[in-house]
This record gives structure tokens, sequence and C-alpha cells, in this order.
């Protein structure tokens, strides 16, 4: 079964507030809680599935939380959620009318980010909302997978809470996620697509049970392979659903995630306007670093944004590009393995994955 048949039969519900739940596929309410398709446009749907059992023994190998202050210039939010509350940091674009809620990686907290969010708000003309998991920066509680899921959804209605406080609606919402946060932003876009307006993934995962592996093999640990719960929906199933544009951005060598995920996940978005990155020579943790020369990374970000993304077809080739004394081939926006120079013009220490 391919990406997208498997994704037809998954979790495509949202709901309301109340007993009755909305299609994801065309936005029609459905009443009735025991039905598993449509009446409107006949997609299957179902609340989405957990990974239950395997949550805990997942959550000791992908998370590594710490504690970690406010910063100077940001002001401190708090999110309720069950259980727990979640910290995070606000950077407010005076002027701007787009938000832009960032997920950050497994070992990072959102004070990480705070030197970079000047940058990711100028490249989006957003606000940006760095928001932290259970456990990291502000937030308290024990952070697990499922948990950072659900989670996530109460993030994304507050942004609702924060419109009537500005009283006015944000013009775009923007997703991102970066390494395992790439599942909370994707899980969004899939979740609520009629209310997401581009999602970006930098250096994503496509399913769990790769990241999981490979972190095993990091750690020395026995290299099990745990079949995930029937029905769950990994990133790579959850992006053969989405359409908004989606900008995903890989290191050519990153060794934890390795790029092959990243097109992987290219290939079974449904966007019509997508385009795949890849930085040459960068790795997992200095992928934003080894772009900055050619701004290939928040260049590729400004185009999401002033909407240069067209739908996607077969990539054009033209005449290999000679870069630093490499050959690499140039592609059109829509597919886009570009070169990238690695001199950094600003020494900065990045923020680590583990």
């Amino acid at each position: 079964m391919n990406v997208v048949d498997r994704a037809a039969r998954l979790a495509m519900v949202a709901h309301d507030g109340g007993q009755s739940m909305i299609c994801q596929n065309c936005g029609f309410k459905i009443s009735n809680e025991n039905a598993r398709y449509c009446s409107r446009c006949g997609a299957f749907v179902a609340p989405p599935v957990r990974l239950g059992v395997l949550d805990a023994e997942y959550s000791r190998l992908l998370f590594f939380p710490r504690h970690c202050g406010v910063v100077n210039g940001l002001a401190p939010t708090k999110v309720p959620v069950q259980g727990a509350t979640l910290g995070g940091l606000w950077l407010d674009r005076p002027g701007a009318d787009n938000v832009l809620l960032f997920f950050h990686g497994n070992g990072e907290v959102a004070a990480d980010w705070a030197p970079m969010a000047k940058e990711y708000a100028a490249a989006l003309d957003a606000s940006v909302w760095l928001v932290d998991y259970r456990g990291y920066g502000t937030s308290d509680g024990e952070p697990s997978y499922d948990t950072m899921l659900s989670d996530a959804e109460e993030v994304f209605k507050a942004v609702s809470e924060l419109e009537n406080t500005r009283g006015k609606r944000f013009a775009r919402r923007f997703l991102f996620g970066r390494s395992l946060g790439s599942a909370p932003a994707i899980h969004l876009a899939w979740r609520f697509p009629a209310l997401v307006d581009a999602l970006i993934v930098d250096s994503g995962f496509a399913r769990i049970t790769e990241l999981v592996r490979r972190l095993r093999e990091l750690r020395g640990l026995h290299d099990a392979t745990d079949p995930v719960p029937e029905g769950f929906a990994d990133n790579i199933d959850k992006l053969a659903t989405c359409r908004m544009p989606t900008l995903i951005l890989h290191g050519a060598a990153d060794k934890l995630i390795p790029v092959n995920a990243a097109r992987r996940n290219f290939a079974a978005s449904a966007a019509a306007g997508k385009r795949l990155v890849e930085i040459p020579w960068a790795g997992h943790n200095d992928l934003i670093f080894k772009a900055a020369a050619d701004d290939m990374y928040f260049g590729a970000i400004k185009s999401l944004a002033m909407g240069f993304f067209k739908p996607a077809s077969t990539p054009e080739r033209a005449s290999p590009a000679t870069h630093a004394g490499n050959t690499v081939s140039r592609r059109p926006s829509q597919w886009c393995h570009e070169a990238g120079g690695v001199a950094v013009k600003r020494r900065r220490t990045a923020p680590q994955e583990r």
C-alpha cells in the first residue's frame, strides 16, 4: 500500500469542542461521533491513533528536557494543558499580521532560538511564538510523544485567544517544526488544514520507528523494531493529506535523520506548491549556519512567505553550476537541490539535538 492509499485510511477528523466532528477533507460537520465516513465526501474519519503502550519507551529515547528561564526582549507565555502548563516565548513584530508557531528539537528549548527569532520574523513578516514541550524551558510536567501532539493542539487553539487579545485575526498562520518538532507541526497541519497557511519542516523525520532505531544505535542499545499501533499516522502519512504550501529544509550530510527522509516526505506531500531544499555539507545541528552565507535557508523561507511556490512538477534540470569547487545541479524552486556556501559570516553556537 503506498503512502497516499495508506493516508486515505487514516484519521481525518477534528473535534469542534462539542459532540460533533469536522471532516478535514471537506470541512463538513459530522454530528454522529460513531460515523466512520463523511456523508458529504466519503472520506474515512476516526480519532487519531496514538503510540499507546510504546509511548513511555519511545519518550525515554526521544526527549532530553531541561529547564531555562525567560529571555530579555521576548514575552513569556503560558498555556494550560491537561495536567501541566506549557511555557514559551513570544516575539511581537509591530505591524505584522502573520504569526509563526515554532516547535524546536528534542535537545533544545525555546530560549535557544530566541537569538534567531527576529530573523524568522523578518523572513515571514510575522510575530513568532517559540513553544516548549512538557519539562522544557519554563514548562512543567514530563514529556511524552503522545502528549506533545495533544498539547500542540491546545497551543494552536490558544492562537485564537491571541487574536481576541489583539482585536483582529492573523492574516496568515505559519507552522515550523525542527527535527522532533516536525511531528507537532505536521500534526497541526493535518488536523487543522483550513487554519494553516503554510508548513515549514526543518530536518524532520518520516517515520518515528526510524528515528527511534537511530537513537538506539547512537546509544549502543539493542536494535529492537517496535511495530506502531495499527492505524497510527506518522509524519509521512499525514503529509499525504496536507495541501497547504510546504517547505522542507534538510542537510545533505545529516547523520541523525538522513536526507532520504526529507525526500520521502517531499514525495508524499499532497501540496501543490512545495519545495525541498537540501543544504550541501550541512548536518543535523548546523543546517541554518551552513546555509547562511548564500541565504539559502532564509531565502527559501522568504520565498514561501511571498507565495513564490508554484505547483510542483517534474524538476527541470539545468546545466550544472560550480560553487566553491563543487559541481551541483540547479533546479527550479518547486524542487530545489541547490548549492550553498559553507562560509559562515557570523560565528554562533547552534542549538544542539541529541
